[in-house]
């Protein structure tokens, strides 16, 4: 090989190193690039980015929207944060314990989401909505850790609470209406049944409520509505479903009582009418028939049967009054 061969592999191998080095330079200013993207894309954005260790639950990455959103300063927040303690609201952490069992289990490409609410600094709760998915594996292939991005829910879910107040909710007398007393006294006859309570149901009417409308007006109508409303709500429990069902039907459904104690809400309900009666200034006087059904433990009848029983056990008691007032 001569002098002008080796000359020209040398200039050759040069321009091979010197394009090498251009390449490198191109894709490492590329990556540095990319590197920048991502890192003013993880903090402009208005959502918690994050990468938690599953086996510790502590958080090893957060962007800053972390302390904004919770009230912590960097200074609060001192290398890895523990989940449980820091955000999650103590009613919630069986959440969490379900989601991480889940994600235990979950493929790299599963997007697994919950719902919980964040204990804030200030001592308030905000409630948050969670997607997590698998960042790393160990040699096992057990997941070790996972990045995740948590938005603030707050005002959906108030406005969702709103909505479903509105919808649950009788605006003359803010009772349940029928679809609140239904909707909940569902879950409330379950619970009885899984615990072995009995449960009375009463139902009533105001009497001769027709006549208040015909004879003073719809708003003194209105008025009788409100004030067996008021009565009622110093009567019965916190735990009772007390609602209005429409016009001047009431029902109430309360959950672990006998029937001794059924006799001394009546009383007590009949008590509350006759001393409203005394300090009335409205031209009507407030009269209630009441029905009332009771379920033993052990058996098992759905609210409209109950309702039914009450409903005739109430006409009968009605009839009863008003034939003794006939009689000469």
């Amino acid at each position: 090989m001569n002098d002008e061969s080796v000359l020209n592999e040398y200039s050759q191998l040069v321009n091979d190193l010197v394009n090498t080095k251009r390449e490198l330079s191109r894709i490492n200013a590329a990556l540095i690039e990319k590197e920048h993207f991502l890192s003013r894309i993880l903090e402009i954005s208005p959502s918690i980015l994050y990468i938690i260790n599953l086996k510790t639950r502590k958080i090893e990455y957060t962007n800053r929207f972390m302390p904004a959103l919770l009230g912590y300063t960097e200074e609060d927040l001192p290398g890895t944060i523990a989940i449980p303690d820091s955000l999650i609201h103590k009613d919630d952490l069986e959440v969490l314990d379900r989601h991480y069992a889940a994600l235990r289990e979950a493929q790299d490409t599963d997007i697994l989401e919950f719902e919980f609410r964040a204990a804030h600094k200030s001592g308030q709760t905000s409630w948050m909505h969670c997607r997590e998915s698998i960042f790393a594996r160990d040699e096992l292939n057990i997941p070790q850790k996972a990045v995740g991005v948590i938005e603030d829910i707050t005002s959906r879910k108030m406005r969702e609470h709103k909505l479903f107040e509105e919808s649950t909710k009788d605006v003359l007398t803010n009772l349940l209406n029928r679809r609140g007393f239904f909707l909940f006294s569902s879950s409330l006859m379950t619970r009885c049944v899984a615990m072995s309570q009995s449960c009375a149901l009463f139902y009533m009417d105001i009497d001769n409520f027709k006549m208040i409308n015909d004879k003073f007006g719809h708003g003194e109508g209105d008025e009788a509505l409100k004030a067996l409303a008021d009565i009622m709500r110093n009567t019965f429990r916190t735990s009772d479903l007390v609602a209005r069902l429409g016009g001047d039907e009431f029902v109430v459904l309360m959950p672990d009582v006998d029937e001794n104690t059924i006799a001394i809400i009546q009383k007590r309900f009949q008590k509350k009418i006759d001393e409203f009666a005394l300090i009335s200034l409205h031209p009507w006087s407030l009269s209630v028939s009441v029905g009332v059904a009771f379920q033993k433990s052990g058996q098992i009848l759905p609210v409209s049967e109950l309702l039914k029983i009450a409903d005739e056990n109430m006409y009968r008691n009605k009839n009863s009054i008003q034939n003794t007032h006939n009689q000469p």
